[in-house]
């Protein structure tokens, strides 16, 4: 995914929570859009102070499995 992709995404996702009034927004993404939501936010972070994003559980659960396999 192109990082303009994923800027229009995030930047459509605030523009939803400011349509029902919300502060924040929370986005839960899988791992590589997660890390494409984290680069885009983290090389323009004033227009995103709202945002939240979230690694899924399921990735979570992966790596930590991984972490625990790696010591065994």
């Amino acid at each position: 995914m192109e990082p303009s992709a994923m800027y229009t995404v995030l930047k459509r996702l605030q523009h939803s929570a400011d349509t029902i009034v919300l502060d924040d927004v929370d986005c839960v993404f899988d791992q590589v859009y997660f890390t494409k939501a984290c680069q885009v936010i983290w090389a323009s972070p004033q227009p995103f102070q709202n945002v939240a994003c979230r690694l899924g559980a399921f990735y979570t659960i992966c790596a930590h499995f991984s972490n625990i396999q790696k010591v065994w």
